[in-house]
């Protein structure tokens, strides 16, 4: 009656009874799980997953169901969110034996390939190797052999943005990737258009373009309607090879013609033995470079971003770090990392920049407003008993980020040169009117910024020609 042959009965019966025992078990086990969104049977909650603004879902749901943990279920893959530094340290710092590993990621590292970075890698020995591989070249300590490089590279930050301030996000991005790609490969990029910048955004984009719903189909074939994310996987594994092998193969050239530039990699190399098989070492070294790479290349862009939005809306907060710099650095100069305990304000500016996930009312009054002075003593000094957004902003436990040090570095000096020498101000139009800049980020395991337009004047004639003293040095 139904145009089911009559033996056929038995046999989707016996299948849709296994089906709904298998639910109902799952339903039990889920019991013991945190509190999150229902779902629907079999597929759970692939639809309640957001595909913009994912951080807006998860706080409404942490406050709907009164927890600090959500459960969702991705057809029977259990999600946790966490919305709280307090439930990150508790699982992440206190149990760190238990929670440290990463679930396989079919899209991102089977498909794509982005399985070498230490970010996504399992919990093991491989992942302790290319750690170590890493970390002893970014420790506290051996970040401050990096200065003079990350000061350069915030002079040439202003040059830039001199010369054409209409294109401050690649400005910043190209910052970026110059100093990682000098400090971990030796390579010196080209002023505009450099091959390794341009190849390390494009694979990027594979992260930026996805989260954590957006591809949940593990085996269907990529010629099968709606699975156009499997050849795009493919073009993108494309890149993000190029991204891995191009810079690591110029620099195995050039320590094979005895012309390497120091840096973490050549280190590396150099000390492998030539007459036993080194492969395994080669792959974790590798790792580590790709990793330091593009680690560094969306938290610092993201930060700086974040930084000249805040600027726009908040003029006082520009002011008064202006006044702090005039006073300690002076106009006949720009600030160097010497000048870094003498310029709280500015600190508690880059502290406020990094603030992500921490906007518990209880340790952050008004959260959604930028007030660096919450770091501060009423005599203006850092307040030691402040929270500090860095145990957020960079991971928790044994997955904290190892580029940490140098990352915030970074952002202390951009934003105390930017500073010095530039008002960051919003735009106007043809007729005068100020244009307001849209307060945007992008989707994704990345999250930056949407462009927007904003305006770089000089402070004063002594700024610029502080300015075009640092094209001519470079």
């Amino acid at each position: 009656m139904f145009g089911l042959e009559v033996s056929a009965v038995p046999v989707l019966f016996c299948v849709f009874s296994l089906v709904a025992i298998g639910y109902l078990y799952a339903q039990r086990r889920n019991s013991r799980l945190p509190p999150g969104p229902k779902g629907i049977p079999f597929v759970g909650n692939i639809f309640d997953i957001p595909k913009t603004y994912e951080w807006k879902r998860y706080r409404e749901w942490s406050r709907q169901y009164n927890s600090d943990l959500i459960h969702l279920n991705l057809m029977g893959t259990p999600m946790v969110i966490l919305h709280t530094v307090q439930a990150a340290n508790d699982l992440f710092e206190k149990r760190s034996a238990l929670y440290s590993d990463r679930q396989s990621g079919v899209m991102a590292n089977d498909l794509i390939g982005w399985d070498f970075l230490m970010g996504f890698m399992r919990y093991g020995t491989r992942w302790r190797d290319s750690r170590r591989a890493f970390h002893q070249h970014f420790t506290a300590h051996a970040v401050t052999a990096y200065y003079p490089t990350v000061e350069k590279g915030s002079r040439k930050l202003l040059v830039r943005l001199l010369e054409d301030p209409e294109n401050f996000l690649p400005h910043i991005r190209h910052m970026t990737g110059e100093l990682i790609m000098r400090l971990v490969y030796g390579i010196d990029v080209l002023p505009k258009d450099d091959p390794y910048i341009s190849i390390t955004e494009t694979a990027l984009q594979s992260l930026i373009s996805g989260n954590a719903g957006a591809y949940l189909v593990k085996h269907i074939p990529a010629w099968f309607p709606g699975a156009g994310f499997k050849r795009l996987a493919l073009a993108w594994r494309k890149d993000v090879r190029k991204m891995v092998d191009m810079p690591y193969n110029a620099v195995r050239q050039s320590l094979a013609k005895g012309e390497a530039i120091p840096s973490m990699l050549s280190q590396q190399l150099s000390k492998l033995e030539g007459n036993r098989d080194n492969a395994y070492e080669e792959s974790v070294f590798r790792s580590a470079a790709a990793s330091a790479y593009t680690g560094g290349a969306d938290t610092t862009v993201s930060s700086l971003g974040t930084f000249i939005l805040a600027m726009l809306f908040h003029p006082e907060v520009q002011k008064r770090a202006q006044a702090e710099l005039d006073r300690v650095v002076g106009q006949d100069r720009l600030p160097t990392f010497d000048d870094e305990q003498s310029l709280p304000y500015i600190s508690a500016i880059v502290k406020e920049v990094l603030r992500a996930m921490l906007h518990d009312e209880s340790k952050y009054p008004q959260p959604e407003q930028f007030q660096p002075e919450r770091y501060l003593n009423s005599d203006g000094t850092i307040d030691p008993r402040a929270p500090d957004p860095s145990e957020a902003a960079f991971g928790f436990g044994r997955r904290i980020c190892p580029g940490r040090h140098l990352a915030r570095a970074s952002v202390w000096m951009t934003v105390a040169c930017t500073l010095a020498t530039f008002d960051i101000e919003k735009t106007v139009d043809k007729s005068g009117r100020i244009v307001e800049p849209r307060i945007d980020y992008t989707p994704g395991l990345i999250s930056y910024p949407v462009p927007f337009k904003c305006a770089f004047k000089v402070r004063s004639e002594k700024a610029e020609k502080l300015i075009q003293f640092a094209s001519d040095e470079h």
